[in-house]
């Protein structure tokens, strides 16, 4: 059905994937320290809520397209999950509600956007829930 999905070539990119999936999981401490120290209490206090979590790693291709009404992609949202780390590539379509009003994230190939999402928001329940998806850049 699909024949560049084979065993050889999925073998061969599971070192890179494995390494890379680990990359986002130590960034992801990271931010949770750093949101931490932001919100005012010990820099490892969300450390246990996730030190055995599970995370998913997800590939979205969105090709260009040159009429708005034909685009691919998802509708407003929230993200479920506690954090979304995304890679843009120079494509981009990603915008956040923010004072009333859709805007756009310029794509960078040098940054990752960072998204808090629902659940880690109901856990904080502070400055950082009256955004709709907030967005951060992280530069590598």
């Amino acid at each position: 059905m699909f024949p560049w999905l084979s065993v050889s070539n999925f073998a061969s990119c599971r070192y890179a994937y494995q390494t890379y999936c680990e990359s986002l999981r130590n960034l992801s401490f990271i931010i949770f320290e750093l949101l931490a120290i932001s919100l005012g209490i010990d820099r490892f206090h969300y450390s246990g809520f996730f030190e055995d979590g599970a995370s998913i790693m997800r590939g979205n291709n969105y090709p260009p397209c040159k009429e708005a009404g034909l685009t691919l992609g998802t509708g407003p949202h929230t993200d479920p999950n506690s954090l979304t780390i995304l890679h843009q590539d120079q494509v981009g379509g990603l915008e956040i509600f923010s004072n009333n009003k859709w805007v756009a994230i310029r794509p960078r190939h040098d940054a990752f956007v960072v998204n808090l999402g629902d659940t880690f928001v109901v856990c904080i329940d502070t400055k950082y829930s009256i955004y709709l998806d907030l967005s951060l850049y992280v530069f590598a």
